[in-house]
């Protein structure tokens, strides 16, 4: 069945048990099935657990978290509910693409669509396994330089789950942490494939590039102010923290009673990170920007799949 899917495309179509009437879809949506339901279960463990916590951030970066996944889980199942639908598109593309590949010029439009739809779906699973992993890498750098974090039971998780262990020793901790990406990760490729799949079906529209373009463009414009502000606020972050580090690497040591501890209260005080806040709820950092790009082009890609 030749279609303007890109082969990263069919093969994470094939992994997530969308393709219709594949051989191995119904072990693949069992898998989902099982591997979705458990960690739901424990993200939201944790937001119900911790729904009066003090740090509303890390509160709201749980729901988050969770309610990605939770997205994921119902474009998964609309999209297994309705494979006859899928696999009459599917139908309808390739026989689309039959009928103008006997003409030069359709062909030629038709393999510049295609062109386009593989750019446009590397380019988005690209740009989420980069998140993904940038996203990691920052809980783990978190934890490596906050020195209150040195037994793994206070360490960060990079995702929030409410465990039904105790994660007491190293090797348990970099196991779940291990697991954890492994979740992460595949949750994000398969958000990004079925963006792409939408992307793909929209191109195959009349007017498809241009009405691409407008959405893209004026979806960039109106998140490059709060990236502007999550940057200065993680700007702001990283200064102040600087401050103690700079306080602790000062020769304090040799300074008159006095002033060692004027130093003192200096790095007590900037421990207390100083940070732009939306209304005084969440702190605006690169991460949170992360958090509410990825959530919000999943609501988008739910309504269009749903409408």
């Amino acid at each position: 069945m030749q279609t303007t899917l890109s082969r990263l495309v069919r093969f994470g179509l094939h992994i997530y048990g969308i393709w219709p009437y594949a051989p191995s879809t119904l072990l693949f949506r069992l898998y989902w099935i099982m591997m979705l339901s458990t960690a739901q279960v424990f993200q939201y463990g944790y937001v119900i657990v911790n729904i009066h916590m003090d740090d509303f951030s890390q509160f709201m970066d749980g729901v988050s978290s969770a309610m990605a996944s939770s997205l994921l889980y119902i474009k998964l199942v609309l999209l297994w509910t309705n494979q006859r639908t899928f696999f009459d598109l599917l139908q309808m593309m390739s026989a689309d693409w039959q009928d103008h590949i006997t003409s030069r010029y359709n062909s030629r439009v038709m393999t510049k669509t295609a062109n386009i739809a593989h750019r446009a779906s590397r380019w988005i699973i690209g740009l989420q396994i980069g998140s993904v992993v940038t996203y990691s890498a920052g809980v783990l750098a978190a934890n490596i330089d906050n020195p209150e974090r040195v037994e793994p039971y206070k360490r960060e998780l990079i995702l929030k789950m409410a465990l039904p262990f105790n994660i007491s020793t190293n090797s348990i901790y970099l196991a779940v942490q291990g697991v954890q990406f492994y979740h992460l990760f595949f949750v994000g490729c398969g958000i990004t494939i079925i963006n792409s799949l939408l992307v793909t079906l929209s191109l195959n529209a009349p007017n498809a590039a241009a009405i691409l373009v407008k959405s893209v463009l004026f979806y960039i414009t109106m998140n490059l102010e709060a990236f502007i502000y999550c940057l200065s606020g993680e700007y702001l972050s990283a200064k102040s923290k600087m401050i103690g580090n700079a306080a602790y690497d000062s020769l304090w040591y040799d300074f008159p009673a006095k002033e060692s501890r004027i130093i003192l209260f200096v790095i007590i005080r900037s421990q207390k990170r100083l940070t732009i806040t939306s209304a005084k709820i969440m702190d605006l950092c690169l991460e949170r920007f992360t958090s509410v790009v990825k959530a919000s082009a999943s609501y988008l890609s739910l309504l269009l799949a749903m409408y």
